[in-house]
């Protein structure tokens, strides 16, 4: 994590009373906000450490899905993500928090949509299209108009993507990595993902190639009701072995 200039580790050590955070006091409401975005007791992700599949999604099983706790954030990293190599994003995003005047809890936080609407420059620089661009933009203003926009949103997960995709630059890719992003919430499987399909046809069936949209939902049939939250965990699987610096 970091204070905005430095970074610094933070060590979790488990225990019959559950997650111990070294460094910040149990009673801090820190623990429970990380234990919370980092998936410590995440049921979905413990029902599929003994599912019968288990093995094809590997070491990806026992990491997390960091959630967000910022809407806007999330909203825009996955704009940034989409259609984009992962080390592309990566560094897209990693030089918005160096040029962010937005600190929470004395960490270096995501861009405000505020700081996007004031300092253009902050987009001109990143490696992604004019139209997504203005796309993210738009988002800003609309969230500067409402910042509760996306987080009503929590109160009908079901209906969510529809709702987001009422949004202009949002289709349904995005909107099912954003609500994994910010709530968890993996229901559904992000078929139009290339790198998914990818790994699909690699890490389900053993060989190269790749599975087609229309085609994954079977796919990932073997996982039933987890099939949502296994597709996430396979593309996890697949960045972490296809990226292994950044």
């Amino acid at each position: 994590m970091t204070n905005g200039h430095d970074l610094y580790p933070l060590t979790f050590v488990s225990s019959p009373q559950g997650i111990k955070v070294l460094g910040i006091a149990p009673e801090s409401p820190m623990v429970s906000k990380l234990e919370q975005m980092l998936e410590f007791h995440h049921e979905p992700r413990i029902r599929l450490t003994r599912h019968t599949h288990n093995c094809c999604l590997g070491e990806a099983l026992k990491c997390p899905l960091p959630w967000w706790d910022c809407s806007f954030s999330a909203l825009a990293v996955t704009m940034i993500e989409q259609q984009n190599s992962w080390r592309s994003a990566t560094r897209s995003v990693q030089s918005l928090y160096l040029r962010s005047e937005r600190v929470t809890d004395g960490l270096r936080a995501f861009p405000s949509p505020q700081q996007i609407l004031g300092q253009p420059e902050l987009l001109d620089d990143l490696a992604i299209t004019h139209r997504r661009k203005n796309y993210l933009r738009a988002v800003a203003g609309a969230m500067t108009e409402d910042p509760n926009l996306l987080d009503s949103l929590c109160d009908d997960l079901e209906r969510a993507e529809g709702r987001l995709c009422e949004i202009k630059g949002i289709g349904p890719w995005t909107a099912r990595v954003f609500l994994s992003k910010r709530f968890g919430y993996r229901k559904h499987i992000p078929v139009n993902d290339v790198a998914l399909q990818r790994a699909a046809h690699y890490f389900l069936r053993g060989s190269p190639g790749k599975i087609g949209a229309k085609e994954l939902p079977e796919a990932f049939s073997i996982f039933g009701d987890l099939a949502g939250e296994a597709a996430h965990r396979l593309l996890l699987r697949w960045v972490l072995e296809q990226y292994e610096t950044l």
